[in-house]
């Protein structure tokens, strides 16, 4: 139906499951990937399908490869949460995919409840590395079994993107610690034009500590003075946030 409609820019497909309606198959999937091949004036991509747990890997391939086609899109956003089918292999396309549109702003995931991993996360990062007009980024991804070490390589990535002034990171239920959350502080010191920080670890499994906020808002303590949008939910109810 998409490419009787070629010249459109905006979609936003909200196709949430509830109990009582049928799965999205992969069928329908590829289907929507082979009509956005047509849709190259597209500027803003919208979709959501939560809870649709039948869906693996090799359903997105052509979809993330229509995705490719949409080189004018200046904002992503995907909800493939509840998806826990899906392993790290799926962001190979998908990062292929942020290869092509050099005019991207905003980037909104959600794989939430996935078997992403720390090499999901590797995959990702270095797909978003290229992104460099990227201004906000919101990255939810609880319950994808992450550490330190993908965290890790998502910092590095992360301090390279000059243009970011917004980020939000939702990791509950990872196995972080405080050496993770420090090194993500040291690389959002290097954002100069940062201004609002929205992380949220709860339920890291203890591993983050309030040393390790305290830590993490050592190293920003410049931008907290200059920008009070900084807000660090680390599953201490009695701690407020920074």
């Amino acid at each position: 139906m998409l490419k009787r409609f070629n010249s459109l820019q905006f979609i936003n497909l909200d196709l949430f499951k509830s109990h009582d309606e049928s799965e999205i198959t992969s069928e329908g999937l590829k289907k929507l990937g082979k009509s956005l091949k047509r849709l190259i004036f597209l500027q803003s991509f919208h979709m959501k399908i939560y809870g649709h747990s039948n869906l693996i890997d090799k359903d997105f391939e052509i979809f993330n490869k229509g995705l490719k086609s949409c080189n004018s899109l200046q904002s992503l956003s995907l909800n493939f949460a509840n998806c826990r089918k899906i392993t790290g292999e799926c962001f190979r396309n998908l990062c292929q995919t942020l290869q092509r549109p050099t005019n991207l702003q905003f980037l909104d995931l959600n794989f939430s409840s996935s078997r992403m991993g720390d090499q999901g996360l590797e995959i990702l990062s270095r797909g978003i590395q290229r992104l460099t007009g990227l201004k906000s980024i919101k990255l939810i991804l609880y319950e994808c079994g992450f550490t330190d070490k993908g965290l890790d390589i998502l910092s590095e990535v992360l301090k390279t993107l000059c243009s970011l002034r917004s980020i939000e990171m939702n990791f509950k239920w990872s196995s972080l610690t405080d050496e993770g959350l420090r090194n993500l502080g040291k690389s959002l010191k290097q954002l100069s034009r940062l201004q609002v920080i929205n992380l949220n670890f709860f339920y890291t499994g203890n591993g983050i500590t309030s040393q390790g906020v305290q830590a993490f808002i050592t190293n920003l303590k410049e931008k907290i003075a200059l920008f009070p949008k900084i807000s660090v939910d680390y599953g201490y109810p009695d701690d407020d946030d920074f």
